[in-house]
Parts: C-alpha cells; sequence; structure tokens
C-alpha cells in the first residue's frame, strides 16, 4: 500500500469550482474532486509551513505540547515505507527527519512572465515529480510540496487575460507575488486586476496538475496507492484588505483549505463532508492507511469519512502564534483578537457567511460568551499532549 500526498502551497479554495468557484476553469481539479472525498470544511490549526508539517508528522495540535512518542516518519521507517519528498520550497528540507529522502529541486526567480505553459515554475515541479515516481519502490510515501501560489506568478500572460470582461482593466504584467495593505478607499479595479491574475496563476495549476495525475493513473501501483490532495495556507486577495502571502489574520481565505482524498477504489467518489477538519487529521490518516499505532493527540483518520462517519469533533481551533486565537463550529465562527484594551470578538454565521462579511459578535453576545469560553477550556488543557476532554457544547453553538 502506498500513498501520494500533493500539497500547494497559498492555493484559495474559493477560485476551486469543486468549492464553489463559477468563472475560474479548473476541470481537472474538478474530475479529482469527482473521485474523491471533498473535505468542505478544512482549516488550518496555525498558518504556516512549519505548524503545518509539524501537525502532519505528529498528529497533534499546535497548541499540544510534544513528548517522545515516535512520529509518522519514523514508524513510517520502522515499518519500511520509504518515504520521498520532492518540494521546491527551501524551509521544507530541515522539517523532515533522516529517515525520508528529500529531493530540493531550485525555487522560481521568474521576473517575466514564461512564454509557454511549459516553462514554468508549476509545470517543472509536476515534470519532476512524475519522473521521480517512476521510481519508487513500494510501498512508499510519496510527498510533493510546492511553493505553488506563493512563487512567482510566471503563467503566460493570456491566462489571465482570459478572465477579463471587455469594460474591465487589463489585470497587471509583473509576476512577482504581491504584498498589499489596501487602504479603506482601495480601487476595486487594482484588487480585480490582481484577482484575475491569480485566477490565470489557478489555471495553469489545474492544466499542471491534470498532466501529472494523468502519469500517476497510468504507473502500475496506481491501484493500491491512496492520493491527497491539499494546501498549506491560502492566500488573501483583498477580502479583508490584504493582498499577497500573510499569515494573520484568521480570516476564511487564510485558513480554510481544500482537501481532496482518493481512494484507489473510488469509494469515497463523490462523497462531501461538512466535518470539521485540520491538518493533524493528515497524520492519522495516513498511520491507519499503513495500519501503524495511533497516538492521543488531536488527529483523527479521515479514513473514518471516507467509511461513513459524519464527523471527526464538533469544534476546531485556530491559533495565529501571535495575538489571535478562533474557535470553528458547525455553526460559528468566533475571532478573538487580543489587544491593550481587552479582546475583540468577531463572530460570523458558518457556512452561510462564507467570507466573514457580517460580523454578529454584538447581536449575540451569549454565543460569543459560550464559544469564548470553550476557547479557553481548549487553550488550558491542550497543552497535554494526552488532551483532556472537551466540556459538550450546548445546543445553540454546536
Amino acid at each position: 500500500m502506498n500513498a501520494v500526498v500533493v500539497v500547494v502551497d497559498r492555493l484559495h479554495a474559493g477560485y476551486l469550482g469543486c468549492y464553489g468557484n463559477t468563472w475560474v476553469g479548473t476541470p481537472r481539479l474538478d474530475r479529482l474532486a469527482a473521485e474523491s472525498l471533498v473535505c468542505d470544511f478544512a482549516t488550518l490549526d496555525r498558518p504556516g509551513i512549519e505548524p503545518f508539517y509539524r501537525a502532519c508528522f505528529t498528529g497533534l495540535h499546535a497548541w499540544q505540547r510534544e513528548d517522545a512518542r515516535a512520529g509518522l516518519l519514523q514508524q513510517l521507517f520502522e515499518r519500511e515505507v520509504e518515504v520521498l519528498c520532492l518540494t521546491d520550497e527551501p524551509l521544507l528540507p530541515p522539517l523532515w527527519s533522516d529517515t525520508a529522502e528529500v529531493v530540493q529541486l531550485p525555487s522560481s526567480q521568474a521576473g517575466l512572465a514564461a512564454a509557454t505553459e511549459a516553462e514554468t515554475q508549476l509545470a517543472t515541479m509536476f515534470a519532476a515529480a512524475l519522473e521521480q515516481s517512476h521510481s519508487l519502490r513500494e510501498p512508499f510515501l510519496f510527498w510533493v510540496h510546492l511553493q505553488g501560489l506563493g512563487a512567482p506568478w510566471d503563467a503566460p500572460y493570456e491566462l489571465r487575460a482570459r478572465y477579463v470582461e471587455p469594460d474591465e482593466p487589463a489585470p497587471p504584467e509583473n509576476v512577482s507575488v504581491p504584498r498589499l495593505a489596501l487602504p479603506p478607499d482601495a480601487d476595486p479595479d487594482l484588487m480585480l486586476g490582481y484577482s484575475h491574475a491569480y485566477a490565470g496563476q489557478v489555471a495553469l495549476l489545474d492544466g499542471c496538475l491534470g498532466a501529472f495525475l494523468e502519469g500517476l493513473r497510468a504507473a502500475p501501483w496506481a491501484a493500491r496507492t491512496l492520493l491527497i490532495f491539499t494546501s498549506a495556507r491560502g492566500m488573501p486577495l483583498g477580502e479583508h484588505g490584504l493582498i499577497g502571502p500573510y499569515d494573520t489574520p484568521l480570516a476564511c481565505e487564510l485558513v480554510h483549505i481544500p482537501l481532496l482524498l482518493r481512494l484507489p477504489d473510488a469509494s469515497a467518489a463523490l462523497a462531501r463532508t461538512h466535518a470539521l477538519v485540520q491538518p493533524a487529521d493528515l497524520a492519522a490518516t495516513l498511520r491507519a492507511w499503513w495500519n501503524l499505532p495511533d497516538c492521543p493527540g488531536w488527529g483523527r483518520s479521515l479514513l473514518h469519512l471516507a467509511g461513513g462517519w459524519q464527523t471527526l469533533r464538533d469544534r476546531a481551533f485556530l491559533y495565529d502564534g501571535q495575538a489571535e486565537w478562533a474557535i470553528r463550529t458547525q455553526h460559528w465562527y468566533l475571532r478573538r483578537q487580543a489587544s491593550d484594551e481587552g479582546p475583540r470578538y468577531a463572530l460570523f454565521v458558518k457556512p452561510d457567511d462564507r467570507w466573514e462579511r457580517n460580523d454578529v459578535a454584538d447581536r449575540l453576545p451569549e454565543v460569543v460568551e459560550t464559544l469564548d469560553t470553550a476557547l479557553n477550556e481548549f487553550i488550558h488543557s491542550a497543552a497535554d499532549p494526552d488532551l483532556a476532554l472537551q466540556s459538550p457544547l450546548p445546543d445553540r453553538v454546536d
């Protein structure tokens, strides 16, 4: 039994057809979604490359203290599962243990858009990943991490221009990833232009991923291989005044990540789940896939959802590593920001208020209080790696 995990950093779930987008063409990703279990409400526990991989390898929440338990990579090594990671992210190799082989490819330094799709960084990386897959020895874990939409947007200009309506301004030509804090009176055309540029990069990703997946389908081990597609974090694109690779605040465009799980027997095809999923669940999923001993922590196997479970947990917790905490339930999303004047709260109805436009904290103080109590309970208990059980949530906030 094998597994392939593809992580595309800075991928905004709202730009994918399988997550409701209607104007950016992502037919290959949509096909993968149709073959997979689609996790509608996957969120980070803490934005950043290091926290993401800590969760993936330990099954712990970012706030939990580590102990001497064997991590996923050590368990796979002891089971004689070959582990290979291919990446263009310079921050990644130190996060992997010496029991895994890490192939580090150059990150993009592009200053101009590529003349063809084949010359882009994404195409280069997926081609290298497909070539590397030919030498895999079963059983294996093949992990592909791409800088993705956090690398220069070097797709041919016509890919971003295809989304411009006749009465709209042309999208920007620059390739560097923008990083902008917008004033309240920012020109909407500025945000629209970068949205078109990002859409062009997503269309490029869709084509490159499609070619990679076709190659995997033809592999002799395809019928024995689990595939997981996800992102390490999203990308703000003006929804809350920021454009670019920010890791705060804990708004949907950053913390909501796509997550697709394709089983080799297609038993989870056309399935969707509203379960609250977090990165620690990837560790539990891979342990379950190889029948490895599980470890107490935050993670729960996604294979349970593929097998018919309706939920993994009734709440998810998020932390930005600085001053903001959040709690997500099926119906609510509460964000708490520390300040000199005391905590500031924002409350959003989920899933209706997808992009968190309507803060109802002032109108529902009892919901804020209940969720804040649950958040404090987690903060005070989750330093224990065994994770004390949380008190049940009242029906009105579950």
